[in-house]
């Protein structure tokens, strides 16, 4: 089931790719100008670092080390054919969720909602699991609580309580105060990560060749590789899930210019993947399925005594700058499921006790299940894609500016009403 999955998104980004006929890569062209943010509304970049928050998290260090344990080497290519078609995927996500948004809600599940109601419900329904059990608060947690725990020594009592007060706090203040720290924050850990990994590879640059003949000669088109490195290339960029858009569908920018952040997205977040699957490899460091002691001996070999604190630092960084992002993901499907301030307020909660659980239990299996959480959550967002394949075959305006979503609105199909759930 998982290679039948897996398969099929990757045909899905093929055939986007095919439609849009590279019109995410054209759109870079147009990442200068979306600085203006309406009232209420994130700049673009505030919307970018948000989504890319939530993409990053503990997977892009850890979640690649158990795929590197059960495929070898060449799971790194079907990875990075998956990051390649997701770039078109993450571009269609965003454009036709800026376009069919209300209000009060976003996301793929109001673009579905026009559609059909059913499918619009049953994305919510999907996308809660993932939020709450998956990659989105359990697995982040644990991980975090379990490699404090390995390289530092730290009771996970010690990591719970922070991060549950931490969790409160940003909560409290909601997507924006969560834009303006992840803006600030995000540039800073994400270069100081990428300089750590390039200077580590600079001192095993007699290994890399060796490394990179592995991964080539490594690949074995067989189902079980390409179903591992396309769900964890999913679980990595989260292309082809539509959760990106609830933070990008928050700017007012021009959706084609939004779009081409989503596109920077997946090539950022598959880039520290691939540069700590290359620090892995040149290591010679033995690969196992804990990913927790497989980072430590990794980042030790790599960096010397100071690799396991710099790893402590970069994972806290990554996972607390998830979790707020994932609430805030679970949060718009259960305001588009209830309607209710109180099924937002019992939400909220569960989400704070799942993060606080997640340090203290060491639950078993969870990148597993996050991976079928994510294939599974995938099928309606693809749904999405074909119901609205039409319009990713427009032509995008000339130099839009960002006050030019109203008139891409006015171009776009009519929209229904969200009925009111009672």
């Amino acid at each position: 089931m998982q290679f039948a999955l897996a398969l099929t998104i990757f045909i899905a980004g093929v055939l986007c790719t095919l439609r849009l006929g590279g019109e995410p890569f054209r759109a870079l062209r147009h990442l200068g100008g979306g600085r203006d943010a309406g009232r209420g509304a994130l700049p673009p970049f505030a919307a970018l670092s948000s989504a890319l928050c939530g993409t990053l998290g503990v997977g892009s260090v850890l979640a690649v080390l158990p795929a590197l344990a059960q495929g070898g080497p060449g799971t790194l290519v079907p990875l990075w054919l998956g990051s390649l078609t997701g770039c078109s995927l993450k571009y269609a996500e965003i454009l036709i969720t800026m376009r069919h948004r209300s209000d009060a809600l976003s996301g793929a599940m109001v673009a579905l909602q026009e559609k059909s109601p059913l499918l619009g419900a049953l994305y919510a329904l999907l996308c809660l699991p993932v939020a709450l059990l998956g990659m989105g608060n359990l697995a982040q947690a644990q991980a975090l609580s379990q490699t404090l725990y390995v390289c530092a020594g730290v009771p996970r009592w010690a990591t719970a309580l922070p991060v549950l007060i931490l969790l409160a706090a940003l909560t409290a203040g909601g997507l924006r105060r969560i834009g303006r720290a992840s803006e600030v924050a995000l540039p800073v850990f994400g270069g100081v990560y990428v300089a750590l990994c390039l200077w580590a590879l600079w001192r095993l640059r007699a290994a890399l060749p060796t490394v990179f003949s592995g991964i080539l000669h490594g690949f074995a088109p067989d189902a079980r590789t390409f179903a591992l490195g396309v769900a964890r290339g999913l679980f990595i960029s989260e292309a082809g899930l539509g959760t990106s858009a609830f933070a990008h569908s928050q700017s007012t920018a021009h959706p084609s210019a939004q779009g081409a952040l989503g596109v920077c997205e997946v090539l950022f977040s598959t880039l520290l993947c691939t540069l700590t699957a290359l620090v892995a490899l040149a290591t010679g460091v033995p690969l196992t399925g804990d990913a927790a002691r497989t980072a430590q001996a990794v980042f030790s070999a790599a960096m010397g005594t100071a690799g396991p604190a710099l790893l402590c630092a970069m994972l806290c960084f990554f996972a607390l700058s998830t979790l707020p992002v994932w609430w805030f993901y679970g949060l718009q499907c259960v305001r588009f499921l209830f309607r209710r301030a109180w099924a937002q307020r019992v939400y909220t909660v569960l989400f704070l006790l799942t993060a606080f659980a997640g340090c203290l239990l060491p639950v078993h299996g969870v990148w597993s299940a996050a991976d079928v959480f994510n294939l599974l959550l995938a099928l309606p967002c693809l749904a999405m894609l074909a119901l609205y394949r039409r319009e990713l075959g427009r032509k995008p305006l000339a130099n839009p500016p960002c006050s030019m979503y109203t008139h891409l609105q006015k171009r776009a199909a009519p929209r229904g009403k969200i009925r009111r759930r009672t």
